[in-house]
């Protein structure tokens, strides 16, 4: 008999914008994208002898890769959360007796949101929810 995690569905092979960005993303983070952008600094800077032409430059390159690197980091976290709260979704979803509409809570409003972490304040927090309740 098999276990329910060895039955895995075959994943979709990742298109080009979605290997780049996890790559880079993977690169940037790295202590060797560090250094090669400090040495670049300090190399190009030394060959051109620190001119106004090379700071005008290296600010410009600078803006445009802090810019693409933005967009490129929040698209690796806003795939990370997702995989999180899929994870988490299930596990509520297997577990007996949960409350179904804990599932899918980051779609909710901020309002619902509220309602729903008073719901679960008294069982994290018991002294809290007594406090709260005898304070009103």
């Amino acid at each position: 008999m098999t276990k329910p995690h060895q039955h895995r569905r075959a994943r979709t092979p990742p298109g080009v914008v979605e290997r780049w960005s996890h790559a880079s993303a993977r690169w940037a983070a790295s202590p060797g994208a560090i250094l090669l952008a400090t040495a670049l600094l300090i190399v190009t800077g030394w060959a051109l002898d620190w001119s106004r032409d090379w700071a005008s430059v290296a600010g410009l390159v600078a803006t445009f890769a802090t810019l693409l690197l933005m967009f490129v980091l929040q698209r690796a976290q806003n795939k990370d959360f997702r995989a999180v709260h899929i994870k988490l979704d299930e596990l509520v979803a297997a577990i007996e007796g949960a409350r179904p509409h804990f599932i899918h809570a980051e779609d909710r409003t901020e309002a619902e949101l509220e309602r729903l972490r008073k719901m679960v304040e008294p069982a994290v927090d018991p002294e809290a929810s007594s406090s709260t309740s005898s304070g009103s």
